[in-house]
Protein backbone atom coordinates (compact mmCIF):
# COMPACT_ATOMS: atom_id res chain seq x y z
CA UNK A 1 0.00 0.00 0.00
CA UNK A 2 0.78 3.66 -0.75
CA UNK A 3 -0.18 6.84 -0.01
CA UNK A 4 -0.74 10.34 -2.21
CA UNK A 5 -2.00 13.45 -1.17
CA UNK A 6 -4.80 15.30 -3.83
CA UNK A 7 -5.96 18.55 -4.24
CA UNK A 8 -9.13 18.67 -6.91
CA UNK A 9 -11.71 21.09 -7.84
CA UNK A 10 -15.08 20.42 -6.82
CA UNK A 11 -16.02 19.13 -10.14
CA UNK A 12 -12.84 16.80 -9.82
CA UNK A 13 -14.35 14.78 -7.08
CA UNK A 14 -16.05 12.33 -8.63
CA UNK A 15 -13.49 9.85 -9.55
CA UNK A 16 -10.93 9.37 -7.03
CA UNK A 17 -9.17 6.35 -8.79
CA UNK A 18 -8.76 8.30 -12.33
CA UNK A 19 -7.37 11.30 -9.82
CA UNK A 20 -4.89 9.05 -8.43
CA UNK A 21 -4.10 7.28 -11.82
CA UNK A 22 -3.29 10.62 -13.16
CA UNK A 23 -1.33 12.10 -10.59
CA UNK A 24 0.72 8.65 -10.07
CA UNK A 25 1.04 8.67 -13.93
CA UNK A 26 -0.45 5.02 -14.45
CA UNK A 27 -3.50 3.77 -16.05
CA UNK A 28 -6.45 3.74 -13.39
CA UNK A 29 -6.73 -0.43 -14.37
CA UNK A 30 -3.60 -0.08 -11.84
CA UNK A 31 -5.12 0.99 -8.85
CA UNK A 32 -6.51 -1.80 -7.17
CA UNK A 33 -7.62 -0.51 -4.01
CA UNK A 34 -8.54 2.77 -3.05
CA UNK A 35 -9.76 4.45 0.15
CA UNK A 36 -9.44 7.64 1.35
CA UNK A 37 -7.93 8.45 4.68
CA UNK A 38 -8.51 12.34 4.55
CA UNK A 39 -10.33 14.55 3.48
CA UNK A 40 -10.61 18.25 3.91
CA UNK A 41 -11.91 21.53 2.30
CA UNK A 42 -9.39 24.33 1.85
CA UNK A 43 -12.13 27.57 0.60
CA UNK A 44 -9.16 29.95 1.62
CA UNK A 45 -8.29 31.68 -1.89
CA UNK A 46 -9.99 28.80 -4.47
CA UNK A 47 -11.79 26.07 -3.31
CA UNK A 48 -10.32 23.03 -3.71
CA UNK A 49 -10.93 19.39 -1.84
CA UNK A 50 -8.08 17.68 -0.04
CA UNK A 51 -7.44 13.78 -0.09
CA UNK A 52 -5.06 11.90 1.58
CA UNK A 53 -5.37 8.58 -0.23
CA UNK A 54 -3.92 5.51 0.52
CA UNK A 55 -4.08 2.87 -2.27
CA UNK A 56 -3.17 -0.27 -3.85
CA UNK A 57 -0.63 -0.27 -7.35
CA UNK A 58 0.69 -3.79 -6.98
CA UNK A 59 4.38 -4.10 -8.75
CA UNK A 60 4.25 -0.84 -9.58
CA UNK A 61 4.43 0.68 -5.95
CA UNK A 62 8.32 0.62 -5.41
CA UNK A 63 8.90 2.40 -8.77
CA UNK A 64 6.41 5.19 -7.66
CA UNK A 65 7.84 4.55 -4.12
CA UNK A 66 11.41 5.49 -5.84
CA UNK A 67 10.46 8.52 -8.17
CA UNK A 68 9.10 10.39 -5.24
CA UNK A 69 5.41 10.33 -7.24
CA UNK A 70 3.99 8.58 -3.59
CA UNK A 71 4.71 7.69 0.01
CA UNK A 72 5.12 4.43 1.75
CA UNK A 73 1.81 3.86 4.29
CA UNK A 74 2.92 3.52 7.32
CA UNK A 75 -0.23 3.28 9.69
CA UNK A 76 0.37 4.50 13.30
CA UNK A 77 -0.55 1.98 15.68
CA UNK A 78 -1.92 2.23 19.03
CA UNK A 79 0.79 0.52 21.90
CA UNK A 80 -0.39 -3.06 22.92
CA UNK A 81 -2.48 -3.25 25.99
CA UNK A 82 -1.08 -4.08 29.17
CA UNK A 83 -2.76 -5.83 31.81
CA UNK A 84 -2.28 -5.91 35.69
CA UNK A 85 -2.25 -8.61 38.09
CA UNK A 86 -4.17 -6.74 40.79
CA UNK A 87 -7.35 -9.32 41.60
CA UNK A 88 -10.78 -7.65 40.86
CA UNK A 89 -13.45 -9.28 42.68
CA UNK A 90 -16.19 -8.00 41.24
CA UNK A 91 -16.51 -6.12 37.92
CA UNK A 92 -15.33 -2.48 37.25
CA UNK A 93 -18.24 -0.09 37.07
CA UNK A 94 -18.77 2.50 34.61
CA UNK A 95 -21.01 5.60 35.72
CA UNK A 96 -22.55 7.42 32.80
CA UNK A 97 -23.31 6.62 29.49
CA UNK A 98 -22.26 9.19 27.54
CA UNK A 99 -18.99 9.29 25.00
CA UNK A 100 -16.13 8.82 27.73
CA UNK A 101 -18.51 5.47 29.58
CA UNK A 102 -19.98 3.59 26.23
CA UNK A 103 -15.89 3.95 24.79
CA UNK A 104 -14.67 2.79 28.03
CA UNK A 105 -17.41 0.06 28.18
CA UNK A 106 -16.66 -1.01 24.86
CA UNK A 107 -12.59 -1.74 25.60
CA UNK A 108 -12.95 -2.97 28.66
CA UNK A 109 -16.04 -5.83 27.62
CA UNK A 110 -13.06 -6.45 24.36
CA UNK A 111 -10.63 -7.51 26.95
CA UNK A 112 -12.78 -9.64 28.98
CA UNK A 113 -14.02 -7.33 32.10
CA UNK A 114 -17.47 -7.42 31.59
CA UNK A 115 -18.31 -3.96 32.85
CA UNK A 116 -21.25 -2.66 34.38
CA UNK A 117 -22.85 0.81 33.17
CA UNK A 118 -24.74 2.97 35.10
CA UNK A 119 -26.91 6.04 33.27
CA UNK A 120 -29.81 7.71 35.21
CA UNK A 121 -31.02 8.00 31.98
CA UNK A 122 -32.63 5.74 29.40
CA UNK A 123 -31.98 4.05 26.65
CA UNK A 124 -31.45 6.29 23.58
CA UNK A 125 -35.02 4.93 21.74
CA UNK A 126 -36.96 6.13 24.86
CA UNK A 127 -34.55 9.13 25.42
CA UNK A 128 -35.65 10.26 22.15
CA UNK A 129 -39.54 10.20 22.73
CA UNK A 130 -39.38 11.53 26.03
CA UNK A 131 -37.42 14.50 24.22
CA UNK A 132 -39.80 15.06 21.81
CA UNK A 133 -42.18 15.32 24.49
CA UNK A 134 -40.35 17.78 26.25
CA UNK A 135 -40.04 19.74 23.05
CA UNK A 136 -43.47 19.18 22.10
CA UNK A 137 -45.03 20.37 25.72
CA UNK A 138 -42.90 21.89 27.66
CA UNK A 139 -42.81 18.90 30.64
CA UNK A 140 -39.49 18.03 31.47
CA UNK A 141 -38.46 14.38 32.39
CA UNK A 142 -35.35 15.14 34.19
CA UNK A 143 -33.89 12.34 33.82
CA UNK A 144 -34.37 11.97 30.64
CA UNK A 145 -33.66 14.99 28.05
CA UNK A 146 -31.40 16.70 25.65
CA UNK A 147 -28.68 16.02 28.81
CA UNK A 148 -29.31 12.65 30.12
CA UNK A 149 -29.37 9.26 28.93
CA UNK A 150 -27.55 7.03 26.62
CA UNK A 151 -25.05 9.10 24.16
CA UNK A 152 -24.99 11.98 27.10
CA UNK A 153 -25.18 15.55 25.85
CA UNK A 154 -23.96 15.13 22.29
CA UNK A 155 -26.98 12.69 21.36
CA UNK A 156 -28.41 15.68 20.77
CA UNK A 157 -26.14 17.88 18.86
CA UNK A 158 -24.48 18.22 15.62
CA UNK A 159 -22.41 14.90 16.14
CA UNK A 160 -19.21 16.65 15.37
CA UNK A 161 -16.27 13.75 15.92
CA UNK A 162 -13.41 16.55 15.17
CA UNK A 163 -11.28 17.37 17.53
CA UNK A 164 -7.93 19.53 18.31
CA UNK A 165 -6.33 16.56 20.55
CA UNK A 166 -3.67 14.36 18.99
CA UNK A 167 -4.43 11.25 20.43
CA UNK A 168 -3.98 8.01 18.57
CA UNK A 169 -6.68 6.29 19.83
CA UNK A 170 -9.13 8.97 18.03
CA UNK A 171 -8.80 7.04 14.76
CA UNK A 172 -9.45 3.15 16.75
CA UNK A 173 -12.59 5.08 17.91
CA UNK A 174 -13.51 6.68 14.57
CA UNK A 175 -12.82 3.04 12.69
CA UNK A 176 -15.00 1.37 14.95
CA UNK A 177 -18.07 3.80 14.48
CA UNK A 178 -17.67 4.38 10.79
CA UNK A 179 -17.84 0.29 10.90
CA UNK A 180 -20.77 0.13 12.63
CA UNK A 181 -22.99 2.96 10.52
CA UNK A 182 -21.64 1.45 7.44
CA UNK A 183 -20.52 5.01 6.65
CA UNK A 184 -16.61 5.14 6.11
CA UNK A 185 -16.52 9.08 5.35
CA UNK A 186 -16.71 9.22 9.46
CA UNK A 187 -12.75 7.98 9.88
CA UNK A 188 -11.72 9.90 6.55
CA UNK A 189 -12.79 13.78 6.91
CA UNK A 190 -11.29 16.28 8.78
CA UNK A 191 -14.07 17.45 10.50
CA UNK A 192 -16.17 14.67 10.23
CA UNK A 193 -20.40 14.95 11.10
CA UNK A 194 -22.39 11.99 12.00
CA UNK A 195 -25.79 14.17 12.75
CA UNK A 196 -28.28 13.54 15.40
CA UNK A 197 -30.39 10.99 13.34
CA UNK A 198 -27.16 8.73 12.44
CA UNK A 199 -26.08 8.65 16.50
CA UNK A 200 -29.22 7.17 17.12
CA UNK A 201 -28.67 4.69 15.12
CA UNK A 202 -24.97 4.38 16.22
CA UNK A 203 -25.60 4.14 19.61
CA UNK A 204 -27.57 0.78 20.22
CA UNK A 205 -25.53 -0.99 17.69
CA UNK A 206 -22.48 0.39 20.21
CA UNK A 207 -24.67 -0.90 22.97
CA UNK A 208 -24.94 -4.37 21.44
CA UNK A 209 -21.87 -4.86 20.82
CA UNK A 210 -20.37 -4.48 24.41
CA UNK A 211 -23.48 -6.61 25.89
CA UNK A 212 -22.24 -9.40 23.48
CA UNK A 213 -18.38 -8.95 24.42
CA UNK A 214 -20.29 -9.54 28.05
CA UNK A 215 -20.95 -5.83 29.48
CA UNK A 216 -24.55 -4.78 31.30
CA UNK A 217 -26.39 -1.83 31.02
CA UNK A 218 -28.67 -0.45 33.91
CA UNK A 219 -31.03 2.38 32.87
CA UNK A 220 -32.49 4.91 35.03
CA UNK A 221 -30.32 3.85 37.60
CA UNK A 222 -28.37 6.76 39.49
CA UNK A 223 -25.55 7.01 41.39
CA UNK A 224 -25.28 9.03 44.22
CA UNK A 225 -21.73 8.45 46.32
CA UNK A 226 -19.09 5.75 47.31
CA UNK A 227 -18.28 3.30 50.29
CA UNK A 228 -14.74 4.47 50.95
CA UNK A 229 -12.63 1.75 52.88
CA UNK A 230 -8.41 3.05 54.01
CA UNK A 231 -8.79 5.29 50.79
CA UNK A 232 -9.61 2.95 48.60
CA UNK A 233 -13.68 2.49 46.74
CA UNK A 234 -15.37 -0.55 47.86
CA UNK A 235 -18.90 -0.15 46.04
CA UNK A 236 -21.13 2.19 44.69
CA UNK A 237 -24.31 3.60 46.38
CA UNK A 238 -27.03 4.23 44.24
CA UNK A 239 -30.39 6.50 44.84
CA UNK A 240 -32.38 3.74 45.43
CA UNK A 241 -30.42 2.39 48.22
CA UNK A 242 -28.70 -0.41 46.86
CA UNK A 243 -25.30 -0.81 47.43
CA UNK A 244 -22.81 -2.15 44.17
CA UNK A 245 -19.61 -3.84 45.59
CA UNK A 246 -16.61 -2.44 43.11
CA UNK A 247 -12.61 -1.92 43.52
CA UNK A 248 -12.63 -0.10 40.27
CA UNK A 249 -15.45 2.84 38.68
CA UNK A 250 -14.82 4.67 35.51
CA UNK A 251 -17.13 8.25 37.01
CA UNK A 252 -17.78 9.61 33.48
CA UNK A 253 -20.91 11.60 34.56
CA UNK A 254 -21.08 14.03 31.78
CA UNK A 255 -20.59 17.95 32.36
CA UNK A 256 -24.22 18.40 33.35
CA UNK A 257 -24.51 16.13 36.40
CA UNK A 258 -24.73 18.44 38.97
CA UNK A 259 -26.40 16.61 41.95
CA UNK A 260 -23.65 13.55 41.85
CA UNK A 261 -21.21 17.07 41.89
CA UNK A 262 -22.48 17.85 44.71
CA UNK A 263 -23.02 14.32 46.90
CA UNK A 264 -19.57 13.93 46.06
CA UNK A 265 -18.48 17.14 47.13
CA UNK A 266 -20.43 16.49 50.65
CA UNK A 267 -18.90 13.52 51.02
CA UNK A 268 -15.15 14.94 51.06
CA UNK A 269 -14.55 14.02 46.96
CA UNK A 270 -12.45 16.78 46.01
CA UNK A 271 -13.48 19.20 43.41
CA UNK A 272 -11.91 22.14 40.88
CA UNK A 273 -13.83 25.20 39.57
CA UNK A 274 -12.29 25.50 36.21
CA UNK A 275 -12.65 28.01 33.19
CA UNK A 276 -15.82 27.42 31.03
CA UNK A 277 -17.73 29.89 28.67
CA UNK A 278 -21.49 30.90 28.44
CA UNK A 279 -23.43 33.37 26.04
CA UNK A 280 -26.45 32.53 23.33
CA UNK A 281 -27.00 30.37 20.49
CA UNK A 282 -26.64 32.94 17.09
CA UNK A 283 -29.27 31.66 13.93
CA UNK A 284 -28.50 33.29 10.52
CA UNK A 285 -29.01 32.05 6.72
CA UNK A 286 -27.34 29.27 5.44
CA UNK A 287 -27.10 30.13 2.11
CA UNK A 288 -25.64 33.61 2.80
CA UNK A 289 -22.21 31.73 4.22
CA UNK A 290 -22.13 28.88 1.56
CA UNK A 291 -22.12 32.03 -1.19
CA UNK A 292 -19.56 33.82 1.26
CA UNK A 293 -17.07 30.55 1.63
CA UNK A 294 -17.47 28.64 -2.18
CA UNK A 295 -18.77 31.89 -4.32
CA UNK A 296 -19.56 29.83 -7.57
CA UNK A 297 -19.85 26.49 -5.76
CA UNK A 298 -22.28 27.10 -3.14
CA UNK A 299 -24.71 24.36 -2.79
CA UNK A 300 -21.90 21.68 -4.43
CA UNK A 301 -22.83 18.31 -3.28
CA UNK A 302 -19.20 17.45 -2.26
CA UNK A 303 -18.84 20.27 -0.33
CA UNK A 304 -21.97 20.54 2.02
CA UNK A 305 -23.30 23.40 3.95
CA UNK A 306 -20.29 25.49 5.09
CA UNK A 307 -19.37 26.16 8.33
CA UNK A 308 -17.14 29.06 10.40
CA UNK A 309 -15.49 29.67 13.42
CA UNK A 310 -14.56 32.64 14.93
CA UNK A 311 -12.90 34.02 18.13
CA UNK A 312 -11.55 37.78 19.13
CA UNK A 313 -10.40 39.37 22.68
CA UNK A 314 -13.02 41.93 24.31
CA UNK A 315 -10.94 43.67 27.03
CA UNK A 316 -9.66 40.19 29.17
CA UNK A 317 -11.90 37.84 28.16
CA UNK A 318 -12.50 35.77 24.99
CA UNK A 319 -15.33 35.90 22.66
CA UNK A 320 -15.94 32.45 20.26
CA UNK A 321 -17.68 30.41 18.34
CA UNK A 322 -18.80 26.67 19.70
CA UNK A 323 -20.65 23.94 18.34
CA UNK A 324 -21.75 25.73 14.77
CA UNK A 325 -24.27 23.65 13.36
CA UNK A 326 -24.86 24.26 9.69
CA UNK A 327 -28.32 23.44 8.55
CA UNK A 328 -29.38 22.36 12.06
CA UNK A 329 -31.89 24.34 14.70
CA UNK A 330 -31.44 25.40 18.02
CA UNK A 331 -32.47 22.74 20.94
CA UNK A 332 -33.91 22.85 24.31
CA UNK A 333 -31.46 20.90 26.20
CA UNK A 334 -32.79 22.16 30.01
CA UNK A 335 -32.40 19.67 32.27
CA UNK A 336 -33.37 21.13 35.28
CA UNK A 337 -37.08 22.57 36.38
CA UNK A 338 -37.14 26.43 36.31
CA UNK A 339 -33.69 26.08 34.44
CA UNK A 340 -33.03 27.26 31.03
CA UNK A 341 -30.77 26.85 28.70
CA UNK A 342 -30.28 25.59 25.15
CA UNK A 343 -27.87 23.97 22.36
CA UNK A 344 -27.82 23.12 18.91
CA UNK A 345 -27.90 19.81 16.68
CA UNK A 346 -28.39 19.00 13.35
CA UNK A 347 -29.22 16.26 11.22
CA UNK A 348 -26.75 13.96 9.03
CA UNK A 349 -27.78 16.00 5.98
CA UNK A 350 -27.21 19.24 7.40
CA UNK A 351 -30.55 21.12 5.29
CA UNK A 352 -32.80 22.74 7.31
CA UNK A 353 -31.57 25.97 5.45
CA UNK A 354 -29.93 27.56 8.76
CA UNK A 355 -26.91 27.19 10.45
CA UNK A 356 -26.71 28.20 14.19
CA UNK A 357 -23.60 28.50 16.25
CA UNK A 358 -22.78 29.17 19.95
CA UNK A 359 -21.16 32.79 20.80
CA UNK A 360 -19.82 32.79 24.07
CA UNK A 361 -18.09 34.62 26.83
CA UNK A 362 -15.12 32.76 28.88
CA UNK A 363 -15.88 32.75 32.57
CA UNK A 364 -12.78 32.07 35.28
CA UNK A 365 -13.32 31.70 38.90
CA UNK A 366 -11.91 34.16 41.11
CA UNK A 367 -9.15 33.29 42.93
CA UNK A 368 -9.93 31.10 45.84
CA UNK A 369 -13.69 30.24 44.30
CA UNK A 370 -15.79 27.34 45.78
CA UNK A 371 -16.10 24.25 43.83
CA UNK A 372 -19.29 24.15 42.42
CA UNK A 373 -19.11 28.44 41.87
CA UNK A 374 -18.91 27.99 38.31
CA UNK A 375 -22.12 25.84 38.79
CA UNK A 376 -24.29 28.41 40.54
CA UNK A 377 -23.25 30.79 38.37
CA UNK A 378 -24.77 28.64 35.57
CA UNK A 379 -27.89 28.04 37.47
CA UNK A 380 -28.56 31.18 38.25
CA UNK A 381 -28.29 32.53 34.80
CA UNK A 382 -30.54 29.50 33.50
CA UNK A 383 -33.13 30.38 36.00
CA UNK A 384 -32.94 33.99 34.44
CA UNK A 385 -33.62 33.12 31.30
CA UNK A 386 -36.32 30.40 32.00
CA UNK A 387 -38.17 33.36 33.99
CA UNK A 388 -37.77 35.61 30.70
CA UNK A 389 -39.78 33.21 28.71
CA UNK A 390 -42.47 33.42 30.45
CA UNK A 391 -42.40 29.99 32.12
CA UNK A 392 -43.21 26.39 30.15
CA UNK A 393 -39.62 26.58 28.76
CA UNK A 394 -40.36 28.98 26.33
CA UNK A 395 -36.82 30.37 25.67
CA UNK A 396 -35.72 34.17 25.44
CA UNK A 397 -34.58 35.22 22.12
CA UNK A 398 -34.31 38.51 20.06
CA UNK A 399 -33.20 39.96 16.66
CA UNK A 400 -29.13 40.49 16.22
CA UNK A 401 -30.63 44.05 15.19
CA UNK A 402 -32.89 44.91 17.86
CA UNK A 403 -29.75 43.50 20.00
CA UNK A 404 -27.57 45.64 19.04
CA UNK A 405 -29.66 48.51 19.25
CA UNK A 406 -30.59 47.55 23.02
CA UNK A 407 -34.20 47.74 21.55
CA UNK A 408 -37.06 46.33 23.89
CA UNK A 409 -37.34 42.80 22.22
CA UNK A 410 -40.19 43.09 19.41
CA UNK A 411 -41.74 40.36 17.45
CA UNK A 412 -39.49 38.21 14.88
CA UNK A 413 -39.92 39.37 11.28
CA UNK A 414 -36.81 37.75 9.52
CA UNK A 415 -35.41 34.50 11.08
CA UNK A 416 -37.72 32.62 13.34
CA UNK A 417 -36.18 31.64 16.38
CA UNK A 418 -36.84 27.07 15.81
CA UNK A 419 -36.23 26.44 19.35
CA UNK A 420 -38.88 24.36 20.98
CA UNK A 421 -41.45 24.40 22.29
CA UNK A 422 -41.33 27.81 21.81
CA UNK A 423 -39.88 31.31 21.96
CA UNK A 424 -40.40 34.93 23.59
CA UNK A 425 -39.60 38.18 22.11
CA UNK A 426 -37.14 39.68 25.15
CA UNK A 427 -34.59 42.07 25.76
CA UNK A 428 -32.15 39.71 26.28
CA UNK A 429 -29.67 42.65 28.10
CA UNK A 430 -32.46 42.19 31.02
CA UNK A 431 -31.72 38.55 30.67
CA UNK A 432 -28.25 38.40 30.75
CA UNK A 433 -25.16 40.14 32.54
CA UNK A 434 -23.28 42.80 31.70
CA UNK A 435 -20.23 40.61 31.24
CA UNK A 436 -21.67 38.57 28.66
CA UNK A 437 -23.84 41.14 26.67
CA UNK A 438 -21.71 43.55 26.28
CA UNK A 439 -18.18 41.32 24.91
CA UNK A 440 -20.73 39.99 22.31
CA UNK A 441 -22.13 43.21 21.21
CA UNK A 442 -18.07 43.90 20.39
CA UNK A 443 -17.54 40.69 18.73
CA UNK A 444 -20.78 40.59 16.49
CA UNK A 445 -19.62 43.83 15.04
CA UNK A 446 -15.55 42.98 14.85
CA UNK A 447 -16.98 39.80 12.86
CA UNK A 448 -19.19 41.17 10.54
CA UNK A 449 -16.71 43.66 9.53
CA UNK A 450 -14.42 40.55 8.83
CA UNK A 451 -17.54 38.26 7.48
CA UNK A 452 -20.02 40.71 5.95
CA UNK A 453 -23.71 39.60 7.29
CA UNK A 454 -22.46 38.05 10.09
CA UNK A 455 -24.38 40.70 12.44
CA UNK A 456 -27.33 40.69 9.93
CA UNK A 457 -30.39 42.49 11.89
CA UNK A 458 -32.40 39.59 10.83
CA UNK A 459 -30.45 36.78 12.50
CA UNK A 460 -31.78 35.88 15.72
CA UNK A 461 -30.27 35.21 19.51
CA UNK A 462 -31.62 32.70 21.74
CA UNK A 463 -30.26 32.35 25.52
CA UNK A 464 -28.71 30.65 27.45
CA UNK A 465 -25.80 28.81 25.66
CA UNK A 466 -24.93 27.78 29.62
CA UNK A 467 -23.44 24.14 29.24
CA UNK A 468 -20.42 24.35 26.85
CA UNK A 469 -18.16 22.65 29.29
CA UNK A 470 -17.67 21.58 33.22
CA UNK A 471 -17.08 23.92 34.74
CA UNK A 472 -15.90 21.09 37.72
CA UNK A 473 -12.71 18.97 37.60
CA UNK A 474 -12.20 16.18 39.53
CA UNK A 475 -8.51 16.56 39.92
CA UNK A 476 -6.77 12.65 39.10
CA UNK A 477 -3.07 11.60 38.93
CA UNK A 478 -1.68 11.82 35.46
CA UNK A 479 0.31 8.64 35.39
CA UNK A 480 -2.28 6.01 36.54
CA UNK A 481 -5.42 8.28 35.95
CA UNK A 482 -7.15 7.40 39.48
CA UNK A 483 -8.34 10.27 41.59
CA UNK A 484 -5.60 11.93 43.17
CA UNK A 485 -7.39 10.81 46.73
CA UNK A 486 -9.51 8.38 46.28
CA UNK A 487 -7.74 4.99 45.27
CA UNK A 488 -9.64 2.68 42.36
CA UNK A 489 -11.66 6.04 41.24
CA UNK A 490 -11.05 7.13 37.51
CA UNK A 491 -12.33 10.28 36.72
CA UNK A 492 -12.98 10.60 32.57
CA UNK A 493 -14.45 13.01 30.24
CA UNK A 494 -16.14 16.17 29.67
CA UNK A 495 -18.05 15.65 33.41
CA UNK A 496 -14.58 15.24 34.91
CA UNK A 497 -13.01 17.90 33.47
CA UNK A 498 -10.76 16.30 30.98
CA UNK A 499 -12.23 16.65 27.70
CA UNK A 500 -14.05 18.98 25.45
CA UNK A 501 -17.20 17.20 22.88
CA UNK A 502 -17.58 13.53 21.88
CA UNK A 503 -14.63 12.20 20.27
CA UNK A 504 -11.99 13.87 23.16
CA UNK A 505 -14.62 12.47 25.55
CA UNK A 506 -14.32 8.67 23.96
CA UNK A 507 -10.58 9.49 23.89
CA UNK A 508 -10.75 9.79 27.10
CA UNK A 509 -12.72 6.86 28.56
CA UNK A 510 -10.41 5.10 26.30
CA UNK A 511 -7.35 5.71 27.87
CA UNK A 512 -8.88 5.82 31.82
CA UNK A 513 -9.84 1.85 30.87
CA UNK A 514 -6.28 1.18 29.53
CA UNK A 515 -5.42 2.84 32.91
CA UNK A 516 -7.78 0.35 34.86
CA UNK A 517 -6.61 -2.52 32.96
CA UNK A 518 -3.18 -2.00 33.49
CA UNK A 519 -3.66 -1.77 36.99
CA UNK A 520 -6.05 -4.73 37.54
CA UNK A 521 -6.37 -7.99 36.34
CA UNK A 522 -9.46 -9.49 34.03
CA UNK A 523 -11.87 -10.87 36.71
CA UNK A 524 -12.82 -14.24 37.00
CA UNK A 525 -15.80 -15.79 35.56
CA UNK A 526 -17.44 -16.64 38.44
CA UNK A 527 -17.08 -13.56 40.24
CA UNK A 528 -19.83 -10.88 41.03
CA UNK A 529 -21.70 -10.19 37.64
CA UNK A 530 -23.14 -6.82 39.18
Amino acid sequence: MIRIRLSLSPEETGDLALAAAKKLRISPEEVRFLTVERRSVDARRQVRLDFTLRLDAGAREKDLLRRGLAEEDRESVLPALSFGDIPLPHRPVIIGGGPAGLTAAWLLAREGYRPLLLEQGQPVEQRVLDTEHFFDTGELNERSNAQFGEGGAGAFSDGKLNTRVRNPRCARILKTWADLLGAPEIASDARPHVGTDRLRILLPRLRNEIVRAGGTFRFGCRADRFQIRDGEISAVVLESGETIPAEAVILAPGHSARDLQLNLLDQGILLEPRPFAMGVRIEQDQSWLDRLQYGRYAGHPALGAASYSVSCRVGDVSVHSFCVCPGGQVVNASSENTRLCVNGMSNAARDSGIINGALVVSVNPPEGASPLWGVDLQRAVEHAAYEAGGGGFRAPAQSVGDFLSHGQGRPFSGILPSVRPGAVPCDLHRVLPESLTGPLEAALMRWDSAMPGFASPDAVLTAVEARTSSPVRLPRNEENGQSVQLSGLYPAGEGAGYAGGILSSAADGYLQAERLMTRFARPERSNDVG
